[in-house]
C-alpha cells in the first residue's frame, strides 16, 4: 500500500485511485460536472482543499476527493 497526503487530515490509498483531473480542464464538462453533483448530493464528494482546489482525485469506492494539490503532483507521487 502507498499513501498519499491530500492535506493534513487526509490520506488516500494511491492503490484506490481510479482517476486524477486538473480541475480548471475537468469541470468543462457537462457529463463530469453532473457526477459531481451527483457525488455531492450522496455524500461521496470530499473537501480536502483548504485553499484553491486544483484537482479530482476519483477512488475506486465511488468518492471523490476536491484535492490542493496538482494533479500532476498527485499522479507523480502515486509511482
Amino acid at each position: 500500500m502507498r499513501y498519499i497526503e491530500l492535506s493534513l487530515e487526509c490520506v488516500i490509498d494511491a492503490d484506490d485511485i481510479v482517476a486524477v483531473l486538473d480541475m480548471d480542464r475537468a469541470t468543462v464538462s457537462q457529463e463530469l460536472r453532473a457526477a459531481l453533483t451527483g457525488a455531492e448530493r450522496t455524500g461521496r464528494l470530499k473537501n480536502a482543499a483548504a485553499k484553491l482546489p486544483k484537482s479530482l482525485i476519483f477512488m475506486r469506492d465511488g468518492s471523490v476527493y476536491v484535492s490542493p494539490l496538482m494533479a500532476q503532483t498527485v499522479r507523480k507521487r502515486c509511482v
